[in-house]
């Protein structure tokens, strides 16, 4: 089966954190722990470069993807997770305004096969996966949720499974696209 990067459809606006400074902290363990116990909705701003407003490419998503993770508006919500895992938590923000979740993916996976895969890591002690070009996921249970990050990496990229982009593609939602990364062959 498949495996592929979430990442935002350049034709549409991407939400910025606002006072990104001051609210930054707030996003820190994003990926690593939960964080709804303590969270207060961020304030988000919808955002297109001059140069995509002049090429018609500022419209606003259905559902989107930017640094700070996958933004999906609540009243699709059910729609787009029907059987909302336990590892995906949705916390509330705020996109001009308007009501937005933001997914914190606390599903995460080490098994996958270093032979085969290929990343690059940083140079320190703890050799965190910065980046991937390609991966082998041997975990069973990233299907069962369809997105999930790699356990010794930064998080910073999530991955989607075969079926959650066909879910996506079905449902006709615009604002983010899936490169094909990898394959999941559980063992």
């Amino acid at each position: 089966m498949k495996l592929y990067k979430v990442n935002c459809e350049n034709h549409y606006r991407v939400p910025l954190l606002v006072a990104s400074e001051a609210s930054a902290p707030q996003l820190e363990g994003k990926g690593l722990r939960p964080l709804k116990e303590n969270w207060q909705p961020l304030p988000f701003y919808f955002y297109a470069d001059p140069k995509d407003i002049r090429k018609g490419w500022d419209k606003k998503p259905d559902i989107c993807e930017y640094h700070q993770g996958l933004f999906v508006p609540p009243s699709l919500l059910d729609a787009i997770f029907p059987t909302k895992p336990p590892e995906l938590e949705f916390l509330p923000v705020l996109i001009d305004g308007e009501d937005w979740l933001l997914l914190n993916c606390l599903k995460t996976t080490k098994d996958y096969d270093p032979e085969r895969s290929k990343f690059h890591r940083d140079n320190d002690d703890r050799r965190q996966i910065y980046m991937i070009d390609y991966v082998v996921i041997h975990d069973p249970t990233v299907e069962s949720v369809g997105l999930f990050t790699l356990e010794d990496s930064n998080r910073s990229t999530l991955f989607a499974t075969q079926t959650f982009v066909d879910h996506i593609h079905q449902l006709g939602l615009k604002g983010i696209n899936f490169r094909e990364i990898g394959i999941l062959e559980p063992r």
